[in-house]
């Protein structure tokens, strides 16, 4: 297969400018300064300046963070020089580099995920293109990890999925149900047309303190993307690739971190060593599962009654077959798990008797999941009984496990 993959999207590393405030702004703000200058580099505000207030009452224009990236082709790194001193308490300087493995070992494949032979040398391949941009970057070994993305593509072409005559935009309808765990909430823009904050198109965009989660239509993405480019009709975009990220961000990626280094005390001396352990292939597979089964759920999608059907060909006894249908049919009417969630907290929150209990519905939750159905159902107007579960139609077609 060649568009359905799963390892490691990328990686963000970071040095922090180290010593008082007004040293560390200094050394940010030469750094701005040389970078501007230096040929083949863009160098942009990350967002527009901002009019704040100081202690002593005085107000001016706030230095809002720099991205910098290089003109023309991509080499597999974007930086960013963290300067904003929008809170005055609390600044922050430091040098923060995104890098794409695939693309630093010099493969052009923007859809399949890296994988773990792509980490190899990553420290002297990033060393590389710093060094040719500017001798003034950092260079790896002064950096630490704090960031990764794990991905898996499904290609639902290659997946088969036409066979059951369904489409890569009703999957994601599907997606769209899914679970909002406690403490995430969903990102949602203003629709200008209904005037009311709406869930990006094809796309579910979930975010908590530590941990993204963005699983979007790879192939829409991209063609919004690349829409102005000139030669757009002949780019090789596949049509039906379905993305599911799960970006671990500093306060999830300290823990692991520190974790390994108890493990191993002489991997605090090389963080292409931590890099390698915690970004390998066995470990983002697990981290993908396990993270994919969280918000989308384990399972094959049904229709409601197909799933009822499979339900009472259990034999479950009937107070667990009832809290079972239950559960199926008060999803089903919420239009999706995390709005029926939302729905049981709000009602407990404000002392009115809920549906379910929060700790049934979870429970249900994970009996559903123990026979393989999916608490999404799939509507009934599509004409469609039955649809394999993403993930595990990937590891049966992997691994052979269904």
């Amino acid at each position: 297969m060649k568009n359905t993959s799963l390892g490691v999207h990328t990686i963000g590393i970071s040095t922090r400018f180290t010593g008082l405030v007004p040293h560390a702004r200094q050394v940010a703000w030469s750094l701005y300064e040389t970078l501007k200058k230096t040929e083949g580099i863009r160098v942009r505000p990350e967002y527009e300046p901002k009019r704040i207030t100081l202690p002593d009452g005085t107000t001016r224009m706030s230095k809002p963070n720099q991205k910098v990236e290089h003109i023309g082709d991509y080499k597999g790194v974007r930086w960013l020089i963290r300067m904003d001193d929008t809170y005055p308490p609390f600044q922050y300087h430091a040098l923060e580099a995104t890098l794409n493995p695939k693309i630093l070992s010099g493969e052009k494949d923007y859809i399949a995920a890296g994988r773990e032979i792509h980490l190899e040398n990553i420290g002297k391949k990033y060393d590389c293109v710093a060094s040719e941009t500017s001798d003034k970057l950092p260079l790896f070994k002064s950096c630490r990890l704090n960031r990764a993305d794990f991905c898996v593509n499904f290609d639902t072409k290659e997946m088969g999925y036409h066979q059951y005559d369904c489409t890569t935009k009703q999957l994601i309808m599907l997606i769209e149900r899914a679970d909002i765990p406690v403490h995430y909430e969903e990102l949602l823009i203003y629709d200008t047309v209904s005037h009311r904050r709406k869930s990006p198109e094809n796309q579910l965009y979930l975010k908590s303190d530590s941990v993204h989660i963005n699983c979007y239509w790879k192939s829409e993405e991209q063609k919004n993307k690349y829409k102005n480019h000139p030669d757009i009709d002949v780019l090789d975009i596949p049509e039906d690739v379905i993305r599911f990220e799960t970006q671990y961000h500093p306060r999830k990626i300290y823990p692991m971190r520190m974790a390994l280094i108890k493990k191993y005390p002489l991997a605090r001396l090389s963080e292409e060593f931590i890099i390698k352990r915690l970004l390998s292939d066995e470990n983002a597979k697990l981290i993908v599962v396990k993270e994919f089964n969280r918000f989308i759920k384990p399972g094959n999608y049904y229709t409601l009654q197909n799933a009822v059907n499979v339900i009472r060909r259990c034999g479950f006894r009937v107070n667990k077959e009832a809290r079972l249908i239950g559960a199926l049919k008060y999803i089903n009417d919420c239009r999706g798990i995390g709005k029926a969630r939302h729905r049981i907290n709000t009602a407990v929150a404000n002392f009115e008797p809920p549906v379910f209990l929060p700790h049934d519905f979870n429970r249900t939750l994970l009996d559903l999941a123990e026979i393989g159905i999916n608490p999404v159902t799939i509507p009934r107007e599509w004409g469609i009984g039955f649809l394999p579960g993403l993930m595990n139609r990937y590891l049966e077609m992997t691994e052979g496990v269904k």
